[in-house]
């Protein structure tokens, strides 16, 4: 199976800050595509009565791949992992979970015997497990944000996004901040913020691609009755669940 694959090719590339991160490709509403770099925070093996393998991307809702998915749902995202040589090319239908509630007919297109509150706990959790920098950026700009930290440095206030019709600034100066011309807004550590997205993609077909990287080099001789070993071939193994329609339409929870 492959999503075992995937879980083991996680595990060996653990050590890389890079692992998790995947290469997501959209279509926007005017027909142009679109490829992003997110984080993969899980791979969840199903939800509801959804058989296939479900990716969940946290997302800021203000961002271009929120607008390319509620107009088209498809995606396809491409993912490496160097240590192991592994790759994955992962195609489905993406789901955005965010702060308003979804129609229950909607959420059924996707994954049949869920309910919002259980897609909404998964967000929350994602969002009780960002670090407190990340849970700024959801609320700020990041001009603002880098402010807020160098004002604050315990960084345990909250941010102070920009009043309607004041002029915004990066200075960090002493005494006469222009902080002072922003209104706080509350952080919580359990309640998402509202441009908080969780992006599920429920993967229907898998291609992937197992070129082991090449042996350490070493430097000492070749013996005159050894032979190099020929390279080893890409193995190539397709996956494509058949239960799964293609949605054209994204919905969006929250």
């Amino acid at each position: 199976m492959w999503s075992v694959s995937l879980q083991r090719a996680l595990e060996q590339n653990s050590t890389l800050s890079s692992s998790k991160l995947l290469s997501l490709a959209t279509v926007s509403p005017a027909g142009f595509p679109a490829c992003r770099t997110l984080r993969c925070a899980e791979v969840v093996p199903s939800v509801g009565d959804a058989l296939s393998t479900v990716l969940l991307l946290p997302a800021d809702e203000r961002s271009d791949v929120v607008s390319d998915l509620l107009a088209l749902s498809r995606v396809q995202a491409a993912w490496t992992f160097p240590l192991t040589g592994d790759f994955f090319r992962l195609s489905g239908n993406a789901l955005v979970v965010g702060a308003h509630p979804l129609d229950a007919a909607e959420l059924n297109h996707f994954c049949q015997g869920a309910d919002g509150s259980q897609l909404s706990e998964m967000r929350q959790r994602l969002w009780r497990e960002l670090a407190m920098e990340s849970k700024l950026t959801y609320y700020t700009t990041i001009a603002e944000v880098e402010v807020h930290l160098q004002d604050t440095p315990a960084a345990s206030s909250p941010p102070r996004p920009q009043r309607a019709g004041a002029g915004s600034s990066t200075s960090s100066g002493g005494g006469g901040s222009d902080l002072d011309a922003y209104t706080p807004q509350a952080v919580s550590d359990t309640v998402p913020a509202d441009n908080f997205v969780l992006i599920m993609v429920f993967v229907d077909h898998v291609e992937h691609v197992f070129s082991p990287p090449p042996p350490p080099y070493s430097a000492k001789p070749l013996h005159r009755e050894s032979r190099p070993r020929p390279p080893r071939q890409p193995h190539r193994s397709t996956y494509t669940s058949p239960t799964i329609s293609v949605a054209r339409g994204a919905s969006r929870i929250h």
